[in-house]
């Protein structure tokens, strides 16, 4: 945009000095070719025009340095506002001065103008002409970004390097950094479209066959995004022996702090429109994508190297441990069940032990990602009518099929063995203790919360051995 840093709009950081701002009442500043949206043309003629004027320069009169600020106003703010100033019309939505929709008019296409950009350009006879596009001065071309030109040329000395044996280093593009980097920023750009697309349908009056195009728009950007993380392909929650690299890209993405952003914000917009636009928002039955499901079974599968220590309450994987447990909302039974198989077939059959961090329940500045989830999980599960005692709610649902109720179970009985080599592990730990304060920094690693989310679907023996457990632990 003209001002991506916040300060932009009026007079370029001139009325962050006086609340009246630096606007102008002359028809042409406000004329222009249609990329301007209702709410910004509204903003601009509610801003007063100062009085007097507060700037002064020893050089230039103060008429002169108006007439400057109105030239630059008018070949600054001739484009698409929403395009152009995001950042600033984002800054007066958050603060509440913006009068209008903060929505744009039309669907920005991005794969033209960056074709153009990378390209060239193209000639009268419809040839692509090669050239560097000047309309970025000021800024790294996105083509330099992805793979900088080398300021020398080892071409010679890299052959002779191969001859002994110790020329193998790869190129800059081929490190996985920067390709992890370059795999983020698409996607944090078609998020942003998708959130154009969501903004659109929500605050403009769009028409059945336009919204229909901008759902199926909306569904293939999150397609995208998906196809992106190299998930595993299959309906199974269980990775097959033969395959090389499983999880692979997924969790080196998931172990960057943007990778974790871009995945909690996938998976909040997968929740929030559903996979076409069809559905708003709906928790039912099927109403997450395949995609969202192949997620969902990665993070059960490597939840032990993903969660291996507490994180803080602001942190990007914990906001990424939210999205997994809002999307969980959205399962249906068959869901449910193949994501606690995923989690039993992940690395915690490995390691023999559960990904919780129980301690955190008593800290505020913490927050358990693993323990957040496995109870999202369980009282899903409840909620459909699965356990032995199921939820209030599931009553009016019909019955769950027998075999799915039966690989529930057998589930459960795996799950609940953890548990109890967690449990037994606090006992032999409590009797070995020798002070109060040693006790009670081993009861802080109880897991309360996920006992109770474990109790409608324990059997009564599974039931008094957790009880048992507690009494000892007080």
């Amino acid at each position: 945009g003209n001002n991506n840093n916040g300060r932009g709009g009026h007079g370029h950081g001139v009325d962050r000095r006086r609340s009246g701002g630096y606007g102008s009442s002359s028809d042409h500043h406000h004329s222009g070719r249609g990329g301007y949206g209702s709410g910004y043309h509204q903003h601009q003629r509610e801003q007063p025009r100062p009085a007097h004027h507060w700037y002064k320069s020893s050089i230039m009169s103060k008429d002169e340095i108006d007439h400057l600020l109105r030239i630059q106003w008018a070949s600054t703010h001739n484009g698409r506002p929403y395009f152009e100033d995001y950042y600033y019309l984002a800054y007066l939505k958050k603060a509440g001065e913006l009068k209008g929709k903060f929505s744009p008019i039309e669907v920005f296409d991005e794969d033209a103008k960056s074709q153009g950009s990378r390209d060239g350009g193209r000639d009268g006879d419809g040839k692509v002409s090669k050239f560097l596009a000047v309309e970025g001065l000021g800024k790294i071309p996105l083509s330099n970004i992805r793979r900088p030109k080398p300021l020398m040329d080892f071409s010679s000395s890299a052959a002779a390097g191969h001859e002994d044996g110790s020329g193998d280093q790869k190129s800059l593009d081929q490190e996985p950094l920067l390709a992890a980097r370059v795999m983020i920023e698409d996607g944090l750009g078609l998020l942003l479209d998708v959130d154009d697309v969501d903004r659109m349908l929500e605050e403009r009056e769009v028409e059945r066959e336009a919204a229909e195009e901008l759902g199926k728009r909306r569904q293939a950007l999150l397609e995208s995004i998906a196809g992106s993380f190299h998930l595993p392909e299959g309906n199974s929650p269980m990775l097959e022996a033969g395959d090389p690299n499983g999880d692979s890209v997924f969790l080196y993405l998931a172990h960057l702090r943007k990778g974790q952003k871009l995945i909690a914000s996938f998976l909040n917009l997968c929740c929030s429109g559903g996979s076409g636009g069809d559905e708003k928002g709906g928790a039912g039955a099927g109403a997450i994508p395949a995609y969202t499901n192949q997620i969902l079974w990665s993070v059960f599968r490597n939840m032990n190297l993903l969660f291996e220590s507490p994180r803080d309450s602001g942190s990007p994987m914990a906001a990424l441990s939210m999205a997994v447990a809002k999307s969980i909302k959205q399962l249906d039974i068959t869901g449910v069940c193949q994501s606690l198989a995923a989690f039993l077939a992940g690395d915690c059959q490995r390691e023999g032990k559960l990904p919780i961090k129980p301690r955190a329940e008593f800290d505020p500045n913490l927050f358990d990602c693993a323990g957040h989830v496995l109870c999202a999980l369980l009282s899903r599960a409840s909620g459909l009518g699965l356990g032995v005692i199921p939820s209030p709610s599931s009553y009016s649902m019909e019955a769950p099929p027998q075999n799915l109720v039966a690989a529930w179970d057998g589930a459960v009985n795996a799950f609940f063995q953890l548990l109890q080599v967690h449990m037994n592990e606090k006992l032999e730990a409590c009797k070995l203790a020798k002070t109060e304060e040693e006790v009670e920094q081993i009861r802080k690693e109880v897991p309360v919360q996920l006992i109770r989310s474990m109790l409608p679907h324990a059997n009564d023996e599974q039931r008094q051995q957790l009880r048992s457990m507690l009494v000892v632990l007080k």
